[in-house]
């Protein structure tokens, strides 16, 4: 199955796994990320990284500070790209408690439901709201996220932090994206190979707690 299919409204995410994987691999992807470039000093990088995991705990209260003034940069950054866009999104399968899961995000029952009953499979993306929820828990590592936007042509992955991977099927849509990040405050790079590429497909296993 050729990967342009990905964009038909009617074209589950999970169908092209292989493609994605090749894809997540591959020099022609960008980064949506709250630096202009890759740190590549380890040690100042990791004082300076956020990590909602690492900073849940009331004693981070001013890391929390900082991670909410990035968060919601990527929440309205991925809001006005759903505007322009038809809209669906993979959520991958999780097994985390749903008390751990609710100490990550505030959310009410009815909610926490939602999410484990979208798990696992595609789902078109019309409502603002869940838009928003998706994004957060992208962006705090709660659950991977794919979102695909059709009409530009462009699949963006979660990275397990504050950042965001993202390919262009499309490279004439690639200058308007980047002004729209920095609008927010994001950067949006070319990503070279050796940097922050995701795990494979089959290591996406559930995490365990």
């Amino acid at each position: 199955m050729k990967l342009d299919e990905i964009f038909r409204g009617s074209k589950d995410i999970e169908s092209f796994f292989e493609q994605l994987e090749e894809i997540s691999e591959n020099i022609d992807c960008y980064l949506l990320d709250i630096l202009p470039m890759t740190v590549q000093d380890p040690e100042k990088y990791a004082q300076f990284e956020l990590v909602w995991e690492h900073i849940v705990d009331d004693e981070h209260f001013l890391k929390q500070k900082a991670f909410f003034v990035e968060e919601e940069k990527f929440v309205s950054f991925f809001k006005k790209l759903w505007l322009y866009n038809k809209t669906k999104v993979y959520v991958h399968e999780f097994s985390r408690p749903k008390e751990c899961f609710l100490k990550l995000i505030d959310v009410d029952e009815e909610i926490f439901l939602w999410i484990k009953k979208s798990a696992g499979k595609t789902i078109s993306v019309t409502s603002i709201e869940k838009l928003e929820l998706l994004v957060r828990l992208g962006t705090r590592d709660i659950i991977t996220i794919i979102f695909v936007y059709e009409d530009m042509e462009i699949i963006c992955w979660s990275t397990g932090g504050v950042a965001w991977l993202i390919y262009f099927n499309k490279p004439d849509v690639i200058e308007l994206v980047k002004d729209m990040a920095n609008v927010e405050g994001l950067y949006l790079y070319y990503r070279k190979q050796e940097t922050r590429s995701l795990p494979p497909y089959d290591q996406y296993a559930p995490r365990q707690d």
